[in-house]
């Protein structure tokens, strides 16, 4: 199921992350929009 999405847990960055997943986004649209595909494919394939 790996979609070569980089993403940390939201509790990296303390107790209000819990249960969240972290991204950057300092890319040209095409790539998080193709990541954003990627990521709908993981979460549909569970």
């Amino acid at each position: 199921m790996e979609k070569n999405v980089a993403v940390v847990p939201g509790n990296a960055f303390g107790e209000s992350g819990e249960g969240f997943i972290r991204c950057a986004y300092a890319v040209s649209m095409d790539k998080l929009r193709e990541a954003a595909e990627r990521i709908i494919e993981f979460v549909s394939e569970l």
